[in-house]
């Protein structure tokens, strides 16, 4: 179960960035959040998101190595987990 939650997060994120570097070639610049040389309030706030935002990432990759799926697997499977996890 594991090797399919792998497989889907890395399905995810390669097309994530295939589209990110696809539209680079045509001179579209997707990365915006925290550039720029002033530090400012606003600066600060897209820093602390755009890190939130890689961190999301590697609790992703954690919770599939350290977390034990508590629930059956057809219920994982079809993507309710969680949904019920939430409610349990």
């Amino acid at each position: 179960m594991k090797f399919t939650g792998f497989l889907i997060l890395a399905l995810f994120y390669a097309v994530y960035i295939g589209k990110m570097l696809l539209q680079r070639r045509k001179g579209i610049q997707t990365d915006q959040m925290a550039k720029g040389k002033k530090k400012t309030n606003v600066f600060r706030i897209e820093l602390a998101l755009k890190v939130a935002a890689y961190a999301v990432v590697i609790e992703e990759i954690l919770s599939l190595l350290l977390v034990p799926p508590r629930l059956p697997r057809v219920v994982i499977a079809a993507g309710a987990g969680n949904v019920c996890e939430s409610v349990l």
